[in-house]
Order: structure tokens, then sequence, then C-alpha cells
């Protein structure tokens, strides 16, 4: 674990739950039962994204996938080499819809996005072999609400991040009141052009502030883990996008199509700039 998490986490680690769940998992391995990721992977997430304060992307899963050699400690992805996963496949397949220009490529491995500040985090970190949501309840999921929590926190409580709301907003604001001067003045219409939101400066220590995170919300599961760790509409300075999960039993119901995306993007350049957004197709 990285070490800004892991001095976040630390309390959290020494409750009686993380305790119990460490017995369990330990009982695990005594019995011979083969638990996925690999010890060592467990906390890949904190490693690609250090700290709260480098989080531009939540990606919220549930737990990882069950079968040999595919949970890498992020949700959704899997290792280079590994068969991309049908829900993964449909993941590229709204990015195509949304960036005509993207191209899936041959694996499922989304550390590029990771190093980004998008973080792929399972409400559960662990499953038994060939079981999946077998640890659920086991107590991870007070740790990933705790990391949630602490997101959403840093977010709310940045200055950086208040001042970028505070610009988005009078931007928006400009941007619909220039609306109705345009409506006004069709016969000079060709000599406007929207205006673009504007970005503060950044000053020393900035980029190490966050400026708002967007929460990528799939399936009901998800939305359930983000709204028990108290991250809801009303948190300042996030923005929640949901939709059905990217399962091919579900993805026609309303994934594709979403245009999540193209969505995050647009909020985090109003926040960041363009440095801010995220390139989907740097993998």
């Amino acid at each position: 674990m990285s070490p800004t998490w892991l001095s976040i986490l630390r309390p959290e680690m020494e409750k009686p739950y993380f305790k119990t769940l460490k017995t369990f998992l330990a009982a695990e391995d005594k019995a011979g039962k083969k638990t996925y990721p690999q010890r060592e992977l467990i906390y890949s997430w904190s490693r690609l994204v250090p700290s709260p304060s480098h989080v531009r992307v939540v990606v919220v899963g549930q737990d990882p996938y069950h079968g040999p050699n595919q949970a890498c400690g992020l949700s959704f992805s899997v290792p280079k080499g590994i068969p991309t996963p049908p829900s993964l496949k449909n993941i590229y397949k709204e990015l195509a819809s949304e960036y005509p220009g993207f191209k899936a490529p041959n694996h499922g491995c989304l550390d590029g996005w990771a190093r980004q500040g998008v973080l792929m985090l399972n409400a559960c970190l662990t499953v038994s072999a060939g079981a999946a949501g077998s640890h659920h309840g086991k107590g991870w999921e007070g740790l990933t609400k705790h990391v949630l929590k602490r997101i959403a926190d840093e977010a709310a409580g940045s200055s950086a991040a208040k001042a970028a709301n505070a610009n988005a907003t009078a931007n928006s604001k400009i941007a619909t009141m220039f609306a109705k001067v345009q409506s006004k003045s069709t016969d000079k219409e060709e000599n406007h052009s929207e205006p673009s939101a504007k970005v503060e400066p950044r000053e020393d220590g900035d980029a190490q502030q966050s400026k708002g995170v967007v929460f990528l919300v799939w399936g009901a599961p998800a939305a359930k883990t983000l709204a028990e760790a108290g991250v809801t509409d009303k948190s300042a300075n996030i923005l929640i996008l949901k939709s059905p999960h990217p399962s091919p039993l579900s993805a026609h119901r309303g994934f594709l199509g979403n245009g999540h995306f193209k969505k995050a993007n647009e909020w985090l350049k109003q926040r960041y700039g363009e440095e801010g957004m995220i390139d989907w197709a740097k993998l």
C-alpha cells in the first residue's frame, strides 16, 4: 500500500472488524483455499493512485474476478495476456461510441487509466476462486467505504476544489447569459463563440489538491456502496454518474449509450483545464 493511503487507513486497520477480516483470510489460507488476487496485488489501486488528492475519477466495482490470474487489484481490469472480460469489452464498446477514434486495445489492463488518477476500486478486495461474492460481508466494505468517503471529503474541503467549482458555476451562468444575448442577436451570430471554462493557474502545491472528483457508478450494488459510504449528489465538488452495469446481462438496459466518459471529461475540464481530462485511449 502507498505510504499516504497506509497513513490514512491505519486507524481503520486497527479496528476489530479488520482484525476479524485478517483472521478470516488467514484461515482460508490455512485451509488451502485459493484466494484472488495474490496478496501483493490487493492494494495495487493505492500504489497507482497514491493519495486522495491524485484521484480524478472513481470507478466503483463489486469484487475481484474469481478466475485464475484475472484479479489484479483494480476493478474491471485484468493483467495483459489474460482475455478481456465481457464487461470490459462493453466498456470499450461504449468508449468507441463516445470517441469514434478510440480503438479497443488487445488487452484488458487499465493501469494507464489509474496512472492518470482513475481509481478502480472494488467494494470487496478479495474473493475465493470460482465463487463470486464469497468474501462480501467479511470486512472489506468497511475499509473501502472509508476510502470513498475520504476521497469525497478531500474534494469537499479543498480550497482548490471550491475555487474551481465557483469558476465552473460562474462560467455556466455566463454561458447561459451569452446564449440569451445570442438568441436576440441572430444577425450577428457568426461573430460570437461560446466562452470556454476559466481555469485558475496552478500555484505551488495546487497540483496536489483535489479540485473535484467524478464517481462512475455502474449497477445497483455500486450505487448502494457509494450511498452507504455517505457520498451523495449533495456532496460538494463531486459528480456522480449512474447507469446499469456493463455486464452483457444489463449493458443494453442503459450502460451502452450512457455517455459517461465524455461527461466526466467535460466536468473535469471545467475544474482542472484540459490537462485534467482523462485520455481514455492511453492504455
